[in-house]
């Protein structure tokens, strides 16, 4: 019902729903129709190749007062991408 409340001038209330990808096959699921019906976007997040996790890397110790990445040599960068498989946590 929260979904429904809207003006002249557009909807007054947005949610955000983010989840597992479980939560695209729940949706799926006939008791959840209209909930999907009134999903505008839906996207799926990829693994984060070794290039951006090395940067994504970089950019937190930056963010923390690091602003030249030293802690991590290279081979160690490639080291963290394979056992995280992408995934950031």
């Amino acid at each position: 019902m929260l979904g429904n409340l809207e003006n002249r001038r557009g909807k007054l209330l947005q949610i955000i729903i983010a989840g597992q990808p479980e939560l695209d096959a729940k949706l799926e699921a006939p008791q959840f129709r209209q909930l999907k019906q009134r999903i505008a976007l839906r996207c799926q997040l990829r693994p984060f190749d070794a290039a951006e996790t090395a940067q994504y890397i970089s950019t937190r110790l930056a963010r923390g007062g690091m602003k030249d990445q030293t802690v991590f040599p290279p081979e160690l960068m490639n080291e963290i991408h394979r056992r995280t498989q992408g995934i950031r946590a």
